[in-house]
């Protein structure tokens, strides 16, 4: 098996590569690390292509690889300990297709994390995204789109509005990233944990504040295609106020699945992040239609993947 990863300049994007292509070497396979600049189209003598980060390069990679009929491997930031461990989905953003799985608990366990029953507070926040993250889900300007959800939200509740564009962004983007009228502005240098102290509801398109809401007993909205959206009271600005939460139950098992989704470089260099790919990758076998971009997400192609997980024992 072999698989091209595309990088960029960044150092960080180099190491994973690099790790990434330790863990298939312990399996026989191959991993060929190649600047995104020097992408010319989707190569003949490859099984797939790979990429770091939700942006317009890996947005363009991920469809031509699905239109030539080839699988994708996107990485990212993890769910979990997002400073030591990176997720990685497989012909899509977020692994919707088969991290449902009823996993064992014992990865998750590591994290030795509370999960918290439901909170009661007075707020709401609106998680936004980044630019880089906008432009990736077509959802135009960051701050316009946030503007947007807030003046739906207004219309429906007379509850204290907290705006949260990413930290990140906010931070290196100060002149892009402005405070919106009617609403608090969260800081940067706030901790989620601060903020999700007084919340009624989050709502996102796809941050993974969403993740940390739910270990904190906070009832989530989503309004894009995230991992916890089956966790989620779903885009129904009717029920603000009596918003869906999930039992303990159905979150603790949602966190088991999600931590098979998410390792660390050492678990990539060991080889024993890449035979969990490798074993998906290899029952899930050629991509039925070689969807473009804009099927990579469809219930279809998902329904199709998801249905081709449940013939493998290890996973269900």
């Amino acid at each position: 098996m072999k698989f091209a990863f595309y990088v960029s300049e960044k150092d960080r994007n180099w190491g994973l590569a690099e790790a990434v292509a330790e863990s298939a070497a312990v399996h026989g396979d191959e991993v060929e690390i190649i600047p995104q600049r020097m992408f010319q189209g989707v190569r003949g003598d490859a099984d797939g292509g790979a990429c770091l980060g939700v942006k317009r390069a890996g947005k363009r990679l991920l469809g031509a690889h699905l239109q030539a009929g080839r699988h994708f491997l996107f990485f990212d930031k993890g769910y979990l300990d997002r400073a030591n461990y990176v997720r990685v989905a497989i012909d899509a953003w977020q692994p919707l297709a088969y991290f449902r799985s009823a996993r064992p608990p014992d990865r998750f366990e590591r994290f030795r994390l509370k999960v918290d029953t439901r909170r009661n507070g007075e707020e709401i926040l609106f998680a936004g995204s980044s630019q880089k993250y906008a432009n990736f889900h077509d959802l135009g300007d960051a701050t316009k789109y946030a503007e947007r959800i807030i003046h739906k939200l207004r219309r429906k509740t007379s509850r204290p509005i907290v705006y949260r564009p990413k930290p990140s962004w906010a931070a290196h983007h100060p002149d892009e990233c402005k405070p919106i009228e009617g609403t608090r502005f969260s800081s940067p240098g706030t901790p989620i944990s601060e903020e999700l102290k007084n919340c009624h509801l989050l709502v996102t398109h796809g941050s993974n504040a969403a993740v940390d809401a739910l270990l904190a007993g906070v009832p989530v909205m989503a309004l894009g295609s995230g991992v916890f959206n089956d966790m989620s009271m779903g885009e129904d600005y009717g029920k603000i106020e009596v918003p869906y939460f999930p039992s303990r139950e159905k979150r603790l098992q949602f966190f088991y699945d999600l931590a098979y989704c998410q390792f660390t470089l050492k678990e990539f260099k060991s080889g024993e992040a890449w035979a969990e790919l490798r074993s998906i990758l290899l029952n899930l076998g050629p991509i039925a239609g070689a969807p473009g971009m804009e099927e990579s997400n469809s219930l279809a192609h998902v329904v199709g993947l998801y249905r081709k997980m449940h013939e493998i024992p290890k996973y269900f």
